[in-house]
């Protein structure tokens, strides 16, 4: 069963760093990594770089919107720091392919499907409203993850030829 799911895992990780869209792969929004204070409309978001946030991170848009962050080296959402949505976006809709480690800080919140080819820490008083999936390990610390969702809605995935969005 272990087996199964990691190889799940696997497959969705590598289904969301392939892909790609009609104008929709916006790469590093010129910002080293750093998405602090970024309200990010639906579409494909990629960095060859670290990437942290460490205040608000908001997620715009409507209900039916996808967000697909690639993420080549490591994420950190620093203590204190939380993801907002706004508008009608689902956290079930935002999907993070990460490469390398991924690190909640003290008190911090997230929010979506998190597929981290490494490991996820979730440090003390951290959150999450989605679901965290790693190769290796997932480390909670005094952490409440709420929401029972699964990679699997990843891969009905479909792009509108009508639209540069990414849509299900």
């Amino acid at each position: 069963m272990m087996t199964t799911a990691i190889y799940d895992m696997e497959a969705a990780y590598t289904d969301a760093v392939g892909r790609a869209g009609p104008g929709s792969v916006i790469v590093g929004l010129g910002l080293a990594g750093d998405m602090s204070g970024l309200t990010l409309e639906s579409g494909i978001y990629k960095w060859s770089t670290t990437v942290k946030f460490d205040t608000t991170q908001t997620f715009s848009g409507t209900s039916t919107d996808v967000w697909i962050m690639q993420i080549a080296g490591t994420f950190t959402v620093g203590s204190g720091a939380t993801v907002i949505l706004a508008g009608d976006a689902k956290a079930e809709h935002i999907y993070w392919a990460i490469a390398g480690v991924v690190a909640f800080g003290d008190g911090s919140h997230g929010e979506g499907i998190f597929l981290a080819k490494t490991m996820i820490l979730f440090n003390k008083g951290s959150s999450l409203y989605g679901a965290a999936f790693a190769e290796n390990a997932v480390t909670m610390i005094s952490t409440n993850i709420e929401g029972a969702l699964s990679p699997s809605p990843f891969m009905s995935i479909e792009y509108s030829e009508d639209s540069e969005n990414v849509l299900v």
